[in-house]
């Protein structure tokens, strides 16, 4: 093991607090909770194993019976977030009538803080019932950094497994010092969400190409105090995930403390809410779930957030008339990137079942496959090839606008979440300072001072 490696370790098994990273993750490719899409509940999840030695564990089954399909030739557990309509089910069967390995579906806590701490507690304690799981990218690295999880890249050359059409940046944002964390599942990303019938009647025309376009047209568009025209999510344990994107599009990032880009983001963004007043008072208390509600009682003209919203959004009826649509970001100062981050499939380190989960790497590794289990999910899939299928763009709106920007700018511009091994504590420490400067307790530069100071040793 490496002295990082082994560094990475030692922090890790100290309990690296999940913070600010859990709540605001909770909305990437999360299913926001509401009267008619409510997520299963964590109660009735495996509970965790408690073992703190490094010796092999085993987590006894629940009394809940768990959906399972049967194989001649073995059988591995995979633990996966709600199967809502059936997704994972026609998975299982598809790949044990395949493979003749049986699967049996152990159901993740739906709080992603506590299936972080789930995972954390488990795989620490060296439980050996951890064979593949579903699992969000910085944690998977953070992860495979303390040698919790197996390298998948070996796997996926092994088995030929090509992973050519999944987005570069986003498999960089999964690669630890050469190591590849999981198989990118699904693609998420943070577009614009547009109100075409207010922007008519303000006359401003379509969606915004720049920030400074942006924050013009959405001073006509606000009508303040029932309308604003922007939406924004500030509240202090998703500030990491609101910044990030506006910083990478000033050429910086979470991790790259002296780039001016870092500050350029932060005080624009304070701008919008505290001297523009073109978003709402209330940002610095406002997190992605209050301003998906708020989005639906008419509250904001627009609202940069992650794609999955918009598919939970045209559901609501009472609302929906097609009024809103999906569009690029506006771009920033120094480029248009488009944040997006992915959840992927792990293997774990314990699992006295390599080759069978290497043969589940295999299976969900194809198009074909990763489709089944997407467009019954519904969700966009990791690769790009699928973006242009008719019925991955029908089940998935952001499929086809994410196909588009790659046809005219690239898939470069897609831009995997900052690579750290200790971004969860990065994130928190982001969190505390760039708040207090949200909410008038600091200056922004002695807010970057203190960040600087305590984040270095982290990098």
């Amino acid at each position: 093991m490496s002295t990082q490696n082994e560094i990475s370790r030692r922090r890790f098994l100290q309990g690296v607090g999940i913070g600010s990273l859990g709540l605001g993750l909770a909305a990437c490719g999360a299913t926001p909770v509401s009267p008619t899409n409510t997520p299963q509940s964590a109660a009735t999840a495996a509970p965790a194993a408690t073992a703190t030695t490094a010796a092999a564990v085993t987590v006894e089954p629940t009394a809940t019976p768990i959906p399972k399909t049967v194989g001649s030739k073995g059988n591995i557990n995979v633990i996966y977030w709600s199967d809502r309509n059936d997704s994972f089910k026609s998975l299982m069967e598809a790949f044990t009538e395949e493979t003749d390995i049986g699967v049996t579906y152990e159901l993740a806590p739906s709080d992603y803080a506590e299936f972080y701490n789930m995972m954390r507690t488990r795989l620490a304690g060296g439980d050996d019932t951890i064979d593949i799981a579903i699992y969000r990218d910085m944690m998977g690295n953070q992860l495979l950094a303390a040698d919790f999880l197996l390298d998948v890249n070996p796997i996926l050359e092994d088995k030929k497994v090509s992973i050519s059409d999944i987005p570069s940046r986003l498999i960089e944002s999964v690669t630890v010092d050469g190591r590849l964390s999981m198989l990118p599942n699904s693609h998420d990303a943070e577009l614009l969400f547009w109100r075409t019938d207010w922007a008519e009647e303000a006359g401003v025309g379509g969606p915004p190409a720049t920030w400074e376009e942006w924050r013009e047209k959405a001073a006509k568009l606000t009508q303040a105090p029932d309308r604003y025209g922007i939406g924004l999510c500030g509240l202090k344990s998703q500030v990491c995930h609101e910044i990030q994107k506006w910083s990478s599009q000033a050429g910086a990032s979470l991790l790259k403390v002296d780039h001016p880009g870092l500050k350029e983001a932060i005080v624009f963004y304070k701008e919008l809410f505290a001297t523009h007043k073109v978003a709402q008072p209330s940002t610095p208390e406002d997190g992605y779930y209050d301003t998906w509600l708020a989005y639906q009682e008419n509250k904001f003209s627009s609202w940069w957030c992650w794609d999955a919203y918009f598919g939970y959004i045209k559901d609501n009826k009472d609302f929906w008339n097609d009024q809103v649509i999906l569009a690029p970001p506006a771009a920033g100062p120094q480029n248009a990137d488009i944040n997006t981050a992915c959840w992927g499939w792990v293997v774990g380190a314990h699992t006295r079942k390599q080759e069978l989960c290497a043969e589940w790497i295999r299976f969900v590794g194809q198009p074909e496959n990763q489709k089944i289990e997407r467009v019954l999910r519904p969700g966009t899939p990791s690769r790009i090839s699928l973006w242009s299928d008719p019925e991955v763009q029908e089940r998935a709106p952001s499929a086809s606008i994410l196909a588009n920007i790659v046809k005219e700018q690239g898939e470069e511009v897609l831009a995997g979440l900052p690579n750290s091994p200790n971004y969860a504590e990065i994130v928190n420490v982001f969190s505390d300072e760039v708040h207090g400067y949200f909410t008038d307790q600091i200056d922004v530069d002695a807010a970057l001072k203190n960040y600087k100071e305590r984040v270095t040793k982290l990098l």
